[in-house]
């Protein structure tokens, strides 16, 4: 596995997640931090022209608003994909 970055800088743009073969835009979140006499984050939804919107106040901000943010997704321990990406029959498929 290679190194992926996860924290952004808020000067970094989000993009909505594209499905390859159909085109279809996911809802894709991020947990965006600013510092104000301590961390704030907030989970926020990207939008289709690369802002933020809060999912608790609903607000939409550009991404210099935040300090820091990354995508939820990237937020996963790798290893729990792995688990749940298992064939459930894996030693028997490999051995045929």
């Amino acid at each position: 596995m290679t190194d992926k970055k996860i924290w952004h800088e808020g000067t970094e743009i989000p993009q909505m997640y594209v499905e390859p073969t159909t085109g279809a835009k996911w809802n894709t979140f991020a947990l965006c931090i600013i510092w104000y006499d301590g961390w704030i984050e907030d989970l926020c939804k990207v939008t289709d022209d690369g802002k933020f919107e809060s999912m608790t106040s609903g607000d939409v901000s550009e991404s210099k608003f935040f300090d820091y943010w990354a995508y939820t997704d990237d937020l996963i321990p790798w290893s729990l994909y792995e688990q749940l990406h298992q064939c459930p029959n894996k030693e028997e498929n490999e051995k045929e």
